[in-house]
């Protein structure tokens, strides 16, 4: 159980850190195409 834990946890954090990434990703396109 707790290691079932740990890995939702842990897909947790990946799923917001692709989702920071994608908003700077975006940014960066943004000020590219300025």
């Amino acid at each position: 159980m707790k290691g079932t834990d740990k890995l939702v946890k842990g897909t947790d954090k990946l799923v917001k850190g692709t989702d920071k990434l994608s908003g700077v990703t975006a940014k960066l396109t943004g000020w590219m195409d300025k």
